[in-house]
């Protein structure tokens, strides 16, 4: 590993540290906010000396003004961000799937502030965005997020002002959020869909009795209940987001 310290390589590791900077700050499946700062200027700079240090990863010359510099370097930052946009996408369909399962069960009345994002989720929102990082992890997914980054590098040197970069793969990834979104949740929806309407049917025959203290508890156990045997199917489902969502990562040029 041959690496020379002029001023060509410096810039080049500083660009690459950029986008690194942009995908790893706004991915949450590896928890990046929650690291010190120092620790995460570290690893940038660290994983940046190493990628480049790859041959085939060239810079260009340094600019000669600071407009030039500010232009390259909010490219760069903005591929970087454009991709981590992509995999918080895959990580807000499991979001959205809880969403309708609260709406369901009747837990969307009872939110949750999450000190990660500084906002307030729902129950099941909250415990599949944690399944899905969880998943993502045990699926060795960072690696190949890192090894898809890494190929990007080659695909669109650092350095080249991001005018190239396609932006439909960030739209196919949000539109990927309500797909996969539904498929993970539609098992539960309509299982409790038919509890209403069984439960609407017993409210009209028995009128006498007050429905509403015997559904909500039985809504929320039945709906557990199902949740707990659907993650058979979330598991493959997972896979899947990530996988497209990676995916997407090469059509970024």
């Amino acid at each position: 590993m041959d690496a020379h310290l002029d001023a060509a390589w410096l810039f080049c590791v500083f660009l690459i540290a950029t986008r690194l900077a942009g995908l790893l700050f706004l991915t949450p499946v590896l928890g990046f906010s929650t690291v010190p700062p120092v620790i995460r200027v570290i690893f940038v700079l660290v994983l940046a000396y190493c990628l480049a240090a790859v041959p085939e990863v060239h810079a260009v010359d340094v600019p000669d003004n600071l407009v030039s510099l500010g232009v390259v370097t909010v490219s760069e930052f903005g591929i970087g961000a454009l991709i981590g946009g992509i995999m918080r996408a895959a990580i807000a369909s499991f979001g959205f799937a809880g969403q309708l399962i609260d709406f369901q069960v009747g837990f969307s009345a009872a939110a949750l502030f999450d000190p990660l994002t500084s906002i307030q989720s729902s129950v099941i929102s909250t415990l599949l965005e944690t399944f899905a990082a969880v998943a993502f992890l045990a699926l060795d997914m960072h690696h190949v997020l890192l090894r898809g980054f890494a190929m990007l590098f080659v695909d669109l040197p650092p350095g080249i002002v991001g005018g190239s970069m396609d932006m439909s793969a960030l739209f196919t990834a949000m539109g990927l959020v309500f797909f996969y979104g539904l498929a993970i949740a539609v098992p539960v929806v309509l299982g409790l869909m038919l509890v209403d309407v069984a439960i609407a049917v017993t409210s009209r025959s028995m009128p006498q009795i007050n429905i509403y203290f015997v559904a909500l508890p039985f809504k929320v156990f039945f709906g557990l209940g199902l949740l707990a045997l659907s993650f058979v199917h979330v598991g493959p489902l997972a896979q899947s987001v990530f996988e497209r969502a990676i995916g997407s990562i090469a059509q970024v040029h």
